[in-house]
């Protein structure tokens, strides 16, 4: 688990903000919250569904923000407990695809056809109440009435949600959604005690630095020149190969930032290696002057 802050200081014109932290999760602490899921779902699996589960049947897990469209998926609430909280799919493992499943339909039909209704009801609600209840089981949750959906900020980076897809087993798979408390209580327990499938070392579940957690990330920088205004006429016939004045000085520093958010340092325009570089700069003082000396001192790259 990766725990970081940052703070922004006060100014005359806004009070100073408070701490927030920042979670992430190493591929190992992944691995071990998809260990008691992969019991859950594979115990479950066998008690309902014909035959075993085959051996490639598992489970994945991975960041919520790097999951495409999972803040549009219709999340179900599956249980909380204090802070930790956990959602389910509500489009996977509904009655009427239990009943599919467990009575060995592969067109979907209403309940009706597939025997007498108050016994393919009955059976498919229980078979999903059961799975309900061991999935609650393997992420020590309880089933919460008053349990709220989940916030649309689970699904942006540094939350510490996770997103664990039931892979597939008799063509039916489930997704669970849980929040960083669900998690790190999962990582804990599951560091702390141990399997037989996956013995991972019970320091793998510490915090891990920065450097470490991002190493193998790719992070988009973006970083503009100052603007320059065209008339209509002169946009109309640039061809390729002419030349734009930018008004940006080669000695005045570029803003740095992620995603086109608030600047996180500054930067020079520079070439190395025979390519097209930035220099950064660690801060920058507000008249730019400390910057610029910087850039002074230490200029390494030639325009």
């Amino acid at each position: 688990m990766l725990l970081g802050s940052y703070s922004q200081g006060a100014t005359k014109d806004a009070p100073a903000q408070r701490f927030q932290a920042l979670v992430w999760w190493s591929d190992a602490q992944l691995r071990q919250l998809s260990s008691p899921l992969h019991t859950a779902w594979t115990d479950w699996a066998r008690g309902w569904l014909p035959g075993a589960p085959p051996q490639g049947a598992g489970v994945e897990c991975a960041m919520a923000c790097e999951r495409a469209g999972g803040a549009d998926v219709r999340w179900q609430p599956l249980g909380a407990r204090g802070a930790a909280a956990a959602w389910i799919d509500a489009g996977s493992g509904t009655p009427a695809v239990l009943a599919r499943v467990l009575f060995g339909k592969d067109q979907p039909v209403g309940l009706e056809a597939m025997g007498p209704p108050a016994i393919a009801e009955a059976v498919a609600a229980q078979s999903r109440t059961d799975l309900h209840g061991q999935l609650r089981a393997a992420l020590q949750l309880d089933e919460d009435a008053d349990q709220r959906q989940p916030e649309p900020s689970l699904f942006k980076p540094w939350s510490g949600a996770v997103v664990a897809q039931l892979l597939e087993i008799s063509g039916m798979g489930v997704s669970l959604l849980l929040n960083a408390a669900c998690a790190e209580a999962l990582v804990r327990h599951a560091g702390g005690r141990g399997t037989a499938q996956s013995r991972v070392h019970p320091s793998t579940a510490k915090p891990e630095s920065i450097e470490i957690a991002l190493a193998p990330r790719r992070v988009a920088l973006h970083i503009e020149l100052n603007g320059c205004e065209l008339e209509l006429g002169s946009l109309q016939d640039l061809r390729v190969g002419d030349i734009v004045t930018l008004p940006h000085s080669l000695e005045s520093p570029l803003e740095v930032n992620l995603d086109r958010g608030p600047a996180i340092c500054a930067g020079f325009l520079g070439r190395q290696g025979g390519l097209k570089a930035i220099e950064l700069v660690r801060s920058l003082h507000p008249s730019g002057v400390a910057a610029q000396s910087h850039h002074q001192q230490s200029n390494n790259h030639e325009l």
